[in-house]
């Protein structure tokens, strides 16, 4: 495989909720919990799912993913920039 290939080749799935090939674009900041519970597992780390999109979003986990796949990594960490330039 080539790299300029590597992303057309990688495992792609349907969106649960809405069935897109594509990953939307996730504007939202928070997300819902089924109960108070829960929301306490997910803070907790004993839970997955989303919490807060400053700590993890559906659309950055997506580009998290492709981004390893195309460095042949394991995994990837995407971060913010807005504050990087600042001294």
């Amino acid at each position: 495989m080539q790299f300029k290939t590597t992303l057309l080749h990688t495992h792609h799935s349907a969106e649960d909720s809405t069935g897109a090939l594509t990953t939307p674009i996730y504007q939202s900041s928070t997300f819902v919990y089924g109960s108070a519970e829960d929301g306490r597992a997910r803070f907790a780390g004993e839970q997955p799912g989303f919490i807060y999109s400053r700590i993890a979003n559906p659309t950055v986990q997506a580009l998290e993913h492709q981004l390893a796949q195309l460095e042949g990594a394991d995994e990837a960490l995407v971060v913010a920039s807005g504050i990087g330039g600042h001294q």
